[in-house]
């Protein structure tokens, strides 16, 4: 039995206002001083939500791994290898990999399908083919891939 002191709530005093589905996409820079995240793109999360839904399926997940695929039990998968020719500094790597998946999106459709819609393939790839000194050292002395002729026309902001 309900107290009679007791308040009901108003439900429009409750109700909150969702938002809008489009956000925009951050990725962080750093400029030698500080970090500041800068606006690359936008997405409807609504739609990368109804996207990835019949994969959160539980059932789905128990008939992937009654055939063997274990994959759905975790998403992360071990990383093994030489990364002497990768930058060393963490903020010259992470700025190197938002610029290559940057530089990935902006490729043709053909061109992206050659890597399975993949930029981590394609990035492999282009990374096998090259010295150590031609990943760190750009002939602009950058250290960045901004005068590689793949990425050639990517906006560098």
């Amino acid at each position: 039995m309900r107290h009679k002191g007791a308040r009901i709530p108003d439900f429009p005093a409750i109700h909150t206002n969702p938002g809008s589905p489009i956000h925009d996409i951050l990725e962080p820079r750093f400029d030698g001083v500080s970090t500041r995240l800068v606006v690359t793109g936008q997405e409807n999360i609504q739609d990368r939500i109804e996207a990835e839904a019949p994969y959160t399926d539980i059932n789905y997940m128990l008939h992937r791994l009654s055939l063997g695929d274990s994959s759905v039990l975790s998403t992360k998968h071990p990383m093994y290898g030489d990364f002497s020719g990768l930058p060393s500094d963490p903020i010259e790597a992470l700025n190197l990999v938002h610029e290559s998946e940057r530089a990935f999106s902006r490729l043709s459709v053909d061109d992206k399908l050659k890597y399975n819609n993949d930029w981590k393939l394609w990035f492999t790839e282009l990374l096998s083919g090259r010295s150590s000194s031609d990943v760190s050292e750009q002939p602009d002395g950058s250290g960045s891939l901004a005068s590689d002729p793949v990425l050639d026309g990517v906006d560098h902001a």
